[in-house]
Formats: C-alpha cells, sequence, structure tokens
C-alpha cells in the first residue's frame, strides 16, 4: 500500500504545485500552438470597427490597452503573406500594443507586419512576475510570433516607430488550470488509487 501511495503522490504533486510558474518556450509555427489545444480568436464586426479589448475563444476577453482597427487583408491592408486573406487588426500608427488576457494562457500565435520595414519585439509577461522578450525582423511580409507552456498574462507587441502595424491570425490556447482544480486531481487520482488498491485487496 505505502508503494502505491508513493507511486500516486509522485503524480499528484506536480499536479498540485503552483500552476502559474509553467515554463513556456517560443514555438516555431501554428501546428505548435494547435497542438497545445489552441483555438482560432474570431476578430468581430467589420472592416474600420475599432475596439478597446474583443472576445477571446475560452469565454474570457482580451483587453488592448490601445484601440485598435480591424481591418481586411486586400483592403484596408495591402498585402500579408501565404495566401491569408482574412481580417487583421490594425495599432494605428501607435509603437506597441499590449493584450492583456483575464487569466494566465498555456499558448498563443499571431501573425504582424509592420508598416515599413521594421523589427518587432514580442514581450510574454509571466505569472511569476518575469518578462522574456524575442526579436525578428517584418520585412514587408507577415511573421509568425507564438508560445507554448504557459502561465503568460500579457503580450507586448512593439516596433521602433510610430509607423504602426498589423497583427492576426490569432490563435488561443486554454488558460492555467487554477490551482484548486489542480489540487482536486490530484486528491482524484489518490483516491482513485486507493479504491483500485482496495478492490484488488
Amino acid at each position: 500500500m505505502k508503494k502505491l501511495v508513493i507511486l500516486l503522490l509522485g503524480f499528484a504533486i506536480p499536479f498540485c504545485m503552483t500552476s502559474n510558474a509553467l515554463a513556456f518556450s517560443w514555438a516555431t509555427d501554428m501546428s505548435e500552438i494547435y497542438g497545445a489545444g489552441g483555438l482560432d480568436v474570431a476578430i468581430p464586426g467589420s472592416e474600420y470597427d475599432v475596439y478597446s479589448s474583443i472576445a477571446d475563444p475560452w469565454g474570457g476577453t482580451i483587453n488592448f490597452d490601445n484601440p485598435v482597427q480591424h481591418l481586411v487583408v486586400g483592403s484596408g491592408w495591402l498585402d500579408w503573406s501565404h495566401g491569408y486573406t482574412g481580417s487583421i487588426l490594425f495599432s494605428q500608427y501607435l509603437p506597441s500594443i499590449r493584450l492583456s488576457f483575464d487569466k494566465p494562457i498555456t499558448a498563443f500565435g499571431f501573425y504582424a507586419e509592420p508598416n515599413t520595414f521594421d523589427w518587432f519585439d514580442v514581450t510574454l509577461g509571466l505569472s511569476d512576475g518575469s518578462t522574456d522578450t524575442k526579436s525578428v525582423y517584418g520585412y514587408y511580409a507577415a511573421e509568425f510570433f507564438g508560445f507554448t507552456g504557459g502561465g503568460v498574462d500579457w503580450l507586448e507587441i512593439s516596433t521602433t516607430d510610430y509607423n504602426g502595424f498589423g497583427f492576426g491570425e490569432m490563435v488561443q490556447g486554454p488558460v492555467v488550470p487554477e490551482p484548486s482544480t489542480l489540487m482536486l486531481l490530484g486528491t482524484g487520482l489518490l483516491g482513485l488509487g486507493a479504491f483500485r488498491f482496495r478492490r484488488k485487496k
């Protein structure tokens, strides 16, 4: 019985540790975001509408620190990459936009394109209070950014000038489970193991 309890604790304890301290890694393509359970983030309304927030696919909200404008590639925004012609959001000639999430998320991916030749910095605000930044050079084509692993409260897209940028094709992973949910899962694993042990005995 002791061996069984030790084994189950080995599975349960990692689930019960602080969920917001999950490590993340930068993703190389959108398939990693979908593989982490990501769902498409829909951009609502009509072209040229302006938003300070939009709904995410998990029942929460993505809030923007400055208003963004709905544009359509091939109409209000002239070009993109890989044949995409759908909706995007435009920074309205601001050098940065911060996206804040209601709860820490486990994955996020998107494409971004500057109005001019420029570098992009994408900074992630992790739930443990640290940040991590990745830089990509945008050469008149939309570049992919993404991460998996979770524990991210916000992300900020920034450039070095005020020419603005578009970002879109957003895919968001589920929120990080609450510690109480993880504790319940761990307790359930222990209970299930003990029940099965008694039945075998």
